[in-house]
């Protein structure tokens, strides 16, 4: 249970800390993007053009660097995006985090759920398992193969090669912090 708490409490406090207010602070992504120098642009289409929002520049701040900036939470619910910055991949984070998770579940359980892929030894140690194990297991298996498609998705189409790499490595260091 430590390591799941560990491993929640790394994926909030990246991605989701400012959901309960200003109380935690920014999530680390959000400050990462800010200090790289990104700034949010509100969509034109989401826009009233009568508003106290539109009435100025065309990029605003959010509120939180720019205290003279109109106050402008960059949520995507308007049609508004970031633009600039480094932009930590969320996806990258999540399907290896989770992935890694999975894998160091399910590995005892390989040679039992493939025995032709293991040899000799492996192979004898093997023990009848029951039929709801091996079910879990096989999903949990198809889950790590659903990741590791979905990051070779998020590595074709989205986010810069640095983004990923970061993301990448805040996953594999949010799993090993939870091991210690």
């Amino acid at each position: 249970m430590r390591r799941y708490l560990l491993a929640s409490l790394a994926w909030f406090y990246l991605t989701q800390a400012t959901w309960f207010g200003t109380t935690l602070g920014p999530s680390i992504a959000f400050r990462i993007l800010r200090s790289s120098g990104a700034v949010c642009v509100p969509s034109a289409i989401g826009s009233d053009p009568l508003s106290s929002r539109a009435a100025g520049a065309g990029l605003h701040a959010d509120g939180l660097g720019d205290p003279a900036g109109p106050p402008m939470v960059c949520t995507g619910a308007k049609g508004e995006y970031w633009r600039g910055g480094h932009d930590v991949s969320g996806h990258a984070f999540m399907m290896v985090h989770c992935s890694l998770f999975l894998v160091e579940l399910v590995y005892p359980l390989l040679p039992a759920l493939f025995p032709g892929l293991f040899s000799g030894g492996a192979r004898a140690k093997v023990q009848r398992i029951h039929p709801a194990v091996k079910a879990v297991g096989y999903a949990a298996v198809g889950a790590v193969v659903l990741c590791w498609w979905m990051l070779l998705m998020t590595s074709l189409f989205f986010h810069s090669p640095l983004e990923k790499a970061t993301g990448t490595a805040f996953g594999i260091v949010g799993w090993y912090l939870s091991g210690l």
